[in-house]
């Protein structure tokens, strides 16, 4: 073995054992940590959902107490008992409907699946659930090893997991537990059923389990066996309720140690084989055991890292005692290397070879010996090597010149430009092979040739002025000439003629021409097409560049030339960016892209927008359109650039879409306050709810209502009422947190929704507050008025699970506010269901109403503001209640909207309206067109097309004869829906109008696309149009709007003379309101239309009273 082998094996092994020995420990003691680490993460996550569940089953037995206690309860119990006990069934189901409005409540509050009473023997006599009373009405408890009668005499209540026998079933746990009277009197049992949805979606979630985690429930059968209740599996939605029998082993399966009762974290091999990390719970309110676990190899799937640092760990030191092992190897051996090799050349007869001497030690000593021997070898026989050299030299040197004449004459005879030498009187000397060919003459003949014979004679008198300028200073130049064939032929040429002198005079001299003459004829071909091109461009109206790939302008046509400044005009190989921004760098940066670094780029055409400052200083925007230029190879050139000036469509767009962002303001907020409207209030509510279900949290909405406002309004005017609105608005939005918001829902209605509320106190203090603001008067025109609020209060969770829900409740406990005189808050109870029960009862008279006709359609004229003449005609409902009069739509469309009996009152209404238009023509009366409002319910039916069909073929109304309203909103919750009943209702030719145009928010885009053919402005707008500048302003956008969308336009609750002309002013055409008439019933509509009354007339009848009726 070498030394340098010996060296490199001992260093290794020196690196090697130590670094693979620390490496093995150090994986060793991080592996370890990060299983303990696992498990106790394991061991939180299965106690932390114990305790949830726990918890939540706490919750449920707390609210059992509170219901069990209830005296509400227990005298409904009682009675229902004495029913029972009678056998009278009118009594018995009098007593259970009113029994089951005391327990509904509690059954929706508590969040329960239902409430069984049974006897002392289990037997159930009553159930909370109307759905299950045909079935579980007299049967026992589904419990099994249960002792009754312990529970009844503990008086406690008591926790029982009940699994499902049905495959698709609900598991459940009841909380069963005695009614005991005053007089400790046993009554019943009282038994909750509550659905384990709840705890399963809890274990379900995979929250801190990574990739593999799962948490699943299990329950002990007998003493050998268990089951899974939920899925063991990720992914797995149900699970396998199979009965897995216990093992005896030392290690028991996680689930059956929870199900025995024991808690604790291991390793354990599932049934597939995979190795797990499981911490196992037992849970002993509902005898269940809980099991959380991840596969071991996720678990140590973060010491991977550690794993491949301690390899390259390793790696790194095994390589670095290489280098090491490798240097000392070297070290040690190369001088011995060197001498064998030094002795080896010398062998051969190299003499001159000199080892290095570097080193002080013997090797150095050994290498200067080996050096002096080599010297005094050199002279011995330096002498003969003298002479070989000098022999050697002089052979090469007349070789090199022997093949450098050759070369030379081979490159003179192959060259393809055309060489040439002659004397000073012209002798032609000798030509290359490409003269002769391209002259045609031969050796013979080009020795009787003078220079001058074959030089063109139209190149005569240059070439002798040429010659004749020549001087030693200049001894060579470049010329162009022509030269002429033997037959005749004229050859174009280019190239460089040199002089020989002698005593300052020219002897001789040499020329060597390229042959031009196809190249001259393609620069003609090339400059007829380029004029031929700019033609073409200059033809073009915008400006066009052909601009190079180093920014040039190749080409350019008559309008880029024009729009240059003078100083651009003049300039030296003219740029894009100079020519388009008079700047020196390229156009760069997102407000100025270059449109050929983005071809370049992308290889594709691009279109950017620049903004150029014009000569006369004017700023223009242009679009640049830039495509590709490429060569017959398909490499890049340049780009050709287009533009076009679109300065005034980008002012037409960023108008249209300022018009668009203000009806979008308008659209979520209220136009006086500009708080928050209904629409953005509904959203806002909903986000709240979403995220107090994510966190827990609870949510508090205020509902105000200012007091006696009603007051304000008739005595000092609408325009006063509204600045009182805004003072309330302003300090209401300086109460709140930035988090919560502040809407108004309409009128003097306001609302505040108050986010991640400690509780009720919170909420009270945040109501004492808006109380509080109201205590310094409201100075409107240096008039102060004492201004006070009625608020109501509801909660999240408790009053309610939806925005729906909150808002009643909100509702009843403001209206409980105003009973009590005002000027206070009170919270939501139960027991302010009256109010809801009211509105039951409308519901069922609505109902009652649609059967027995007791609704009237009164007709509102609509006419043209200019000619005075009738257009059409809006069929208004009105309710003949038995009981409270003729009622106003207000008072019960959103009612009928919310119920669904929209629906057939809506179908009642075109019907009825239909065949009232139809008998008025048919006594030669014109109402124009009939208008008929169609609501969202309806709208959405599905019915719509085909009841309007039907409704026409029934009446023989023309089509053209009527006119839907529907509103904005209506129209936009599902865009695609609408687009298709639209498009239907065109084909019957039937007129579509958006009503209430302007409260809701619709994008432009869509407008465009819908065959609209009227927008009708609200009344809200029109009410304040005279003094309030937004309410113009949106009055005037929607008619502009209209017009540039060729669609007619129309105002409502036109009340004013002052509003009338406003409206004229601004376009108008079309209107209806109170001013001209207000609504009439048939019989007066009639008499309307058979009276000539014209639009001066009615306007001279408005000034004289401004409620006129006919």
């Amino acid at each position: 073995m070498l030394i340098k082998q010996k060296v490199l094996l001992t260093t290794l092994a020196l690196f090697i054992v130590p670094v693979f020995a620390i490496g093995a420990i150090s994986y060793f003691l991080a592996e370890n940590f990060l299983l303990k680490s696992r498990q106790d993460s394991l061991e939180v996550v299965a106690q932390m959902k114990a305790r949830k569940i726990e918890d939540f089953i706490q919750q449920k037995t707390c609210s059992y107490y509170e219901i069990r206690k209830s005296e509400n309860v227990q005298h409904y119990l009682k009675r229902y008992r004495d029913a029972l006990v009678s056998g009278d069934r009118a009594v018995l189901a009098n007593t259970q409907l009113s029994f089951d409005r005391a327990m509904g409540p509690f059954q929706e509050i508590a969040g329960l699946d239902g409430i069984f009473l049974t006897d002392a023997a289990g037997e159930i006599f009553y159930q909370s659930n109307p759905y299950h009373r045909d079935t579980g009405l007299h049967d026992d408890l589904p419990l099994h090893g249960i002792d009754l009668q312990e529970i009844i005499e503990s008086r406690m209540s008591r926790v029982v997991f009940v699994q499902s026998d049905h495959e698709q079933g609900e598991d459940s746990f009841f909380l069963i537990g005695p009614i005991i009277s005053k007089q400790s009197e046993f009554l019943a049992l009282m038994v909750f059923e509550v659905g384990m949805t709840s705890i399963y979606t809890e274990i379900d979630s995979s929250t801190g389990l990574g990739q593999t985690g799962k948490t699943t429930l299990g329950k002990k059968i007998d003493e050998t066996h268990f089951v899974h209740l939920t899925s063991f599996v990720r992914g797995q939605e149900t699970a396998r309720r199979t009965a897995v029998e216990f093992i005896e082993t030392e290690e028991l399966m996680p689930m059956q140690e929870a199900v025995l009762g024991r808690s604790g974290t291991g390793i354990w091999k599932n049934c597939e084989g995979v190795e797990i990390i499981a911490s196992w719970a037992y849970l002993p309110k509902l005898d269940l055991g809980l099991v959380a676990k991840i596969d071991l190899d996720e678990a140590f799937a973060s010491i991977d890292l550690f794993k491949k640092f301690t390899v390259g760990l390793i790696l790194g030191m095994v390589s670095l005692g290489l280098l090491i092992g490798l240097k000392v190897a070297k070290s040690a051996a190369a001088p011995i290397l060197q001498l064998q090799e030094g002795t080896d050349l010398v062998g051969q007869g190299n003499f001159y070879h000199r080892l290095p001497v570097e080193r002080k030690d013997e090797f150095g000593s050994l290498a200067q010996a080996f050096n002096n021997m080599t010297e005094n070898l050199l002279r011995v026989t330096a002498s003969r090597d003298q002479l070989n050299t000098e022999i050697a030299e002089r052979i090469e040197v007349e070789e090199r010149l022997s093949e450098s004449e050759k070369r030379l004459r081979d490159l003179f005879d192959n060259a393809n430009d055309l060489i040439h030498s002659a004397t000073s009187d012209g002798e032609i000397l000798f030509v290359n092979r490409a003269w002769r060919d391209t002259l045609g003459y031969s050796p013979e003949e080009i020795s009787s040739l003078n220079i001058f014979d074959v030089i063109h004679p139209d190149y005569h008198e240059s070439c002798s002025a040429f010659f004749g300028n020549s001087s030693p200073a200049s001894p060579a130049a470049a010329i162009e000439t022509a030269f002429v064939t033997k037959d005749g032929r004229r050859i174009e040429l280019e190239g460089n003629v040199s002089f020989q002198f002698k005593d300052g005079l020219p002897i001789a001299s040499r020329g060597i021409f390229r042959d031009t003459t196809d190249r001259k004829e393609a620069e003609k071909a090339v400059e007829s097409e380029r004029k031929f091109l700019q033609s073409v461009i200059d033809g073009v109206d915008d400006p066009l560049y052909v601009i190079a790939n180093d920014y040039r302008v190749l080409l350019m046509n008559r309008v880029a030339q024009g729009m240059l400044r003078e100083d651009a005009r003049d300039a030296r190989n003219l740029t894009c960016h100079l020519a388009s921004h008079n700047s020196k760098q390229p156009c760069h940066g997102t407000d100025h892209p270059c449109p050929l670094e983005q071809v370049k780029q992308t290889g594709r055409s691009v279109t950017v927008v620049h903004t150029h400052i014009m000569k006369d200083g004017e700023e223009r925007v242009f679009e640049l359109v830039a495509s590709p230029l490429k060569d017959e190879q398909g490499r890049l050139r340049g780009i050709i650039e287009s533009s076009r000036d679109v300065t005034e469509k980008r002012k037409a767009e960023i108008a249209l879409h300022e018009n668009e962002k203000r009806l979008n303001f308008l659209a979520h907020h209220d136009p006086l306050t500009r708080l928050a409207n209904r629409v953005l209030f509904n959203e806002r509510l909903a986000q709240a709810l979403a995220k107090a279900r994510r966190s827990k949290q609870q949510v508090a909405l205020l509902f105000l209502d200012l007091d006696r406002f009603k007051n304000i309004n008739d005595s000092l005017g609408h325009a006063f009422g509204d600045q009182v609105l805004k003072t309330v608005a302003e300090r209401l939005d300086l109460l709140v947190r930035s988090t919560d918001t502040v809407a108004r829902l309409g009128g003097d209605e306001f609302l505040v929704i108050a986010e991640n509320i400690d509780g009720p106190q919170s909420a009270a203090n945040l109501a004492q507050k808006v109380l509080d603001a109201f205590q310094a008067p409201v100075v409107i025109q240096t008039q102060e008025l004492a201004v006070t609020a009625s608020v109501g209060i509801s909660l999240f969770p408790t009053d309610g699970r939806d925005s729906e829900e909150l808002l009643k409740c909100a509702d009843v406990a403001m209206y409980g506010s105003k009973k009590s005189g005002g000027n206070s808050f009170q919270f939501y109870t139960p027991d302010m269901n009256a109010h809801t029960h009211d509105l039951l009862m409308l519901e069922r008279d609505i109902a009652r109403a649609v059967k027995e006709n007791q609704f009237a359609i009164y007709y509102q004229p609509q006419l043209d503001l200019q000619s005075g003449k009738l257009i059409g005609v809006e069929a208004l409902v009105r309710w003949q209640h038995p009981e409270k009069g003729l009622l106003n739509p207000l008072d019960f469309i959103p009612l009928a909207e919310e119920t669904g009996l929209i629906v057939a009152l809506g179908k009642w209404i075109l019907q009825a309206s239909c065949h009232q238009a139809k008998q008025w023509c048919d006594a030669g009366y014109d109402p124009g067109r009939i208008c008929v409002n169609i609501s969202g319910r309806q709208f959405r039916h599905g019915t719509l097309v085909s009841l309007i069909d039907e409704t026409l073929t029934d009446s023989g109304l023309n089509p053209e004869m009527l006119e839907l309203e529907i509103t904005e909103s209506v129209i936009m919750e599902d865009v695609e829906e609408t687009f298709q009943t639209f498009a239907a209702l065109q084909d019957r030719k039937i007129g579509l109008a958006v009503d209430d145009f302007g409260t809701g928010y619709s994008s432009l885009n869509y407008l465009r696309r819908f065959p609209i053919s009227k927008f009708k402005i609200d009344r809200s707008f029109i009410q304040d149009i005279t003094h309030d500048s937004n309410d113009a302003a949106i009055a005037n956008t929607v008619i502009a709007l209209a017009k540039s969308l060729n669609v007619a336009v129309i105002a409502e609750g036109i009340e004013t003379e002052a509003q009338l002309e406003m409206l004229l002013g601004m376009g108008c055409r079309q209107g209806q309101g109170f001013f001209f008439s207000e609504p009439l019933n048939a019989q007066d509509m009639e008499k309307f239309l058979a009276g000539d009354f014209s639009c001066q007339q009615l306007l001279a009848q408005a000034r004289a009273n401004s409620t006129s009726s006919f």
